[in-house]
């Protein structure tokens, strides 16, 4: 078929007729100054309050919230903000009182596009293994790559090797030498700091191909039904269809925002759209509100083979660039054309006419309530934190988690390490459940993305001290009970270097008295170790042993290492030396020799000269509290980013431990990493007992997580000598399965403690930010029965041997 161009005055009468009718039809029951009686029309308003598709004079704003380096995107409505449903210091939720239950857990960023974008993924249209996405349109319409990161963050098992990126439209540059673009820039990266999105600041950053490309170019209409910018927008959606076109792998998919009233010269795309890909289907979301005409089109199957470079594209694609659309429109035959694509389109746009004619009579029409939408979406609602099915009750709103021990079997005998790929592993029931769980608890967590927190702060950075909206940290201290234990602990029995990790390594200590034991002398090495609070729980622990058992004492020598940067010949300790304990004992803290001093324990070269270092033989028990600072946006992955650091401390702990003797070492949930799991069957063989810890005093939202191993069997030279190989490895990554076989009853033990684990996480993050809703229910919280608990569980004499 060909096409002509025409000047824009020229336009098919068809287009009239259509437009003048759905027009009238639209007058009859929505005015642009009556903005009110517009919202009645869809209860899924209470979704997104005020997404308008039109420019109108509602005093509905976005206001950009900076605290603590920390950007938060907010809708409001006069004085009333709508999303994301924040607490501040001294407001309730009074103004949204009667929507809240309805309302989702998840705040996104963008809520104008994210719903509709999350419902249509639900519909499992996305393939499972997509991993190159990108969408293309303007920074009001994110909210369609935010729900794409989360549905597949939940729903895919290697969702941390996808790559996002964003093509922000309507300011694009053209070079005339190089063919590039350079793109419009984010005023203010919202997504960036929860998702690892990338916004391209040129087109020679487009990935050579893509899985699935979102395009989101039109303009806002002028008023309900009046869209002045339709041949800008059909220019513009050519250009960037074509040219994404060029970037998509065969067989990939595109989704397209079209409108139900277009001219009829679009059917020029639908054409073009035919001929490129083999199947097609139109969505419109259903919390879409009755009178905006938005439609999506959803097209599959894309045909690489077919030619794209040819002067016919080169013109389409050059009419945006020259903007055209300011004096020529593109002109179709008038003959009747065979598309079945226009043909769907133009029967959807007849029944959205008839709909909005049914709803000038029946408001209520065929609207379910919007409770149903999030339960048929597997979207959580605030309702489900204000029913306090999971809470002791209105005298005590909050269930402080006990300490939880679990043991990991294993029924094999003999263990053969061969790296494999991890695709056995996925076929597995039992890991398709802990996947599962870990989505639960990713989705969990992310609640927290859009409110306010000081995660964002570096310690040189001052938090601003006027804060307007009350931040997780703030929440946290108000409810959980550790600074109690911490106050307690500091008054009457002068701790040294007291932390949250010198409480928790006291505690499993003394739930574990059998690591120390009553042997006369002890010799214990620590890595992974600055600022010294393992160590000095240790003494603790050994002197109050002592303060008890005086005709029993133990003789206590102890080594460290740690992570030593390297920045220009002068060294910087990872965590910092802020207790002075390293400056204090040079002789005790063992970075390496000359070769290596990093401390860096994913370098087998380090490892092998701790082993062979005179001061580090006949070691009685180590500890490890491997870490790694992320950044917000890597919270997710925060497993897959330690699993060499992991492996690294584990395969320390096999070379320098003594055979007979004990350690701990520190990871993070949800413990689903291929490597994770090879390293901790691995140490379940070479163990008679391993133990998987969460103290009381870990907090009960956050994801760490302790291994206690006890009667270390020892290792066979060889395959220590295979894992530093491995570990040496780039090739091995966290996605590497160490063995072929794995036992059932490992599976088994494994499984039942995951579930165990992540449940009380996600149970533990729930209930906190019920408090974000409930604030008034904070001063209800009491600490005085778990505080006594612990102590009693945890007896502990005044330091009288002080190290410092």
């Amino acid at each position: 078929m060909s096409h002509f161009l025409l000047t824009s005055n020229q336009v098919d009468e068809y287009d009239k007729k259509f437009m003048r009718t759905i027009k009238k039809v639209s007058d009859e029951v929505c005015n642009i100054d009556n903005i009110g009686k517009l919202m009645t029309q869809n209860p899924y308003e209470k979704i997104v309050p005020f997404n308008m598709w039109f420019d109108c004079a509602s005093p509905c704003y976005v206001k950009d919230i900076c605290e603590n380096n920390q950007h938060i995107r907010t809708r409001n409505y006069k004085n009333a903000m709508l999303t994301p449903l924040l607490t501040k210091s001294n407001k309730k939720f009074t103004q949204l009182k009667s929507s809240l239950p309805n309302m989702s857990l998840y705040q996104p960023f963008y809520p104008e596009t994210f719903y509709g974008m999350w419902e249509f993924l639900s519909l499992d249209h996305l393939k499972v293994d997509t991993k190159n996405i990108i969408h293309i349109g303007f920074e009001n319409r994110l909210g369609s790559i935010e729900s794409i990161i989360l549905y597949l963050e939940k729903n895919q098992q290697t969702y941390q090797y996808n790559t996002y990126h964003c093509w922000l439209i309507e300011n694009d540059q053209y070079d005339i030498f190089t063919g590039d673009y350079t793109l419009e820039k984010i005023p203010i990266d919202y997504l960036g700091q929860s998702y690892k999105l990338e916004y391209l600041q040129n087109t020679n950053q487009l990935l050579p191909v893509y899985d699935f490309i979102s395009i989101d170019v039109n303009h806002q209409f002028k008023s309900p039904l009046n869209w002045t910018t339709a041949e800008c927008d059909l220019q513009a959606t050519l250009f960037y269809i074509i040219t994404a076109m060029k970037h998509l792998r065969n067989r990939g998919a595109m989704f397209i925002r079209f409108n139900l009233m277009v001219p009829n010269n679009w059917i020029i795309l639908f054409e073009i759209l035919e001929d490129f890909f083999e199947e097609h289907t139109f969505f419109r979301a259903s919390i879409c509100n009755s009178f905006n005409p938005e439609i999506y089109l959803y097209v599959k199957g894309f045909k690489k083979n077919l030619p794209l470079d040819t002067p016919y594209y080169n013109i389409l694609r050059a009419l945006y660039r020259r903007q055209t659309f300011q004096y020529l429109t593109i002109e179709t035959p008038k003959t009747k054309t065979e598309n079945n694509m226009f043909e769907k389109y133009k029967k959807l746009a007849d029944d959205w006419a008839k709909n909005m004619k049914n709803k000038s009579v029946h408001p209520t029409l065929g609207i379910p309530p919007s409770s149903q939408w999030h339960a048929t979406n597997s979207f959580p609602t605030i309702d489900y934190l204000l029913n306090k099915s999971y809470l002791k009750g209105e005298d005590a709103p909050f269930n402080f988690f006990r300490s939880i021990k679990r043991v990991l079997e294993t029924s094999a005998k003999k263990f053969t390490i061969k790296p494999t790929t991890p695709f056995a592993l996925y076929d597995i029931p039992f890991y398709q459940k802990i996947i599962k769980k870990r989505a639960e608890l990713n989705f969990c967590k992310r609640i927290m993305d859009t409110r306010p927190s000081k995660n964002f702060c570096s310690k040189f950075r001052k938090p601003n001290k006027l804060n307007e909206l009350i931040t997780w940290e703030q929440l946290t201290n108000s409810v959980d009970p550790h600074k109690a234990i911490r106050s307690i602990l500091a008054t009457n029995y002068e701790p040294e270097m007291l932390t949250g990790a010198w409480i928790k390594m006291f505690e499993i200590l003394n739930n574990n008295i059998d690591i120390i034991g009553k042997q006369k002398n002890i010799k214990t090495f620590h890595i992974c170790e600055a600022p010294g609070a393992f160590i000095s729980a240790t003494n603790h622990y050994i002197d109050t042993y002592n303060i008890n058992n005086p005709d029993k004492k133990i003789e206590w020598d102890w080594h460290a290492q740690t992570l030593l940067h390297q920045n220009n010949g002068v060294g910087r300790f990872a965590l910092g030396d802020r207790y002075g304990l390293i400056k204090k004992y040079p002789d005790r803290w063992i970075f390496g020799d000359e070769t290596d001093r990093s401390g860096d324990i994913t370098h087998s070269y380090i490892i092998k000269y701790y082993a062979q270092h005179a001061k580090l033989q006949d070691i009685d028990f180590m500890t490890s509290d491997a870490g790694l600072k992320c950044h917000p946006r890597e919270l997710n992955e925060q497993e897959a980013y330690l699993a060499k650091i992991s492996m690294g401390q584990i395969v320390c702990i096999l070379a320098c431990l003594s055979v007979g003797k004990s350690a701990i070492f520190k990871t993070f949930l949800p413990l689903t990493e291929p490597l994770d799991i090879s390293m901790i069957y691995l140490v379940t063989h070479l163990f008679e007992s391993v133990d998987m810890i969460k103290p009381m005093t870990s907090h009960s939202y956050n994801s760490e997580i302790y291994f206690v191993l006890k009667k270390y069997k020892g290792i066979n030279p060889a395959t220590l000598n295979i894992l530093y190989d491995m570990l040496d490895d780039q090739n091995i990554t966290s996605k590497s399965l160490l063995f072929a076989e794995i036992d059932k009853t490992f599976f088994r033990s494994y499984l039942t403690n995951m579930v165990t684990f992540v449940d009380q996480q996600t149970l533990a993050l729930l209930q906190m930010y019920y408090y974000y809703f409930a604030n008034d229910k904070i001063s209800l919280v009491t600490h005085d029965d778990y505080v006594a608990t612990w102590k009693k569980m945890n007896p502990i004499a005044k330091l009288c041997n002080k190290i410092l």
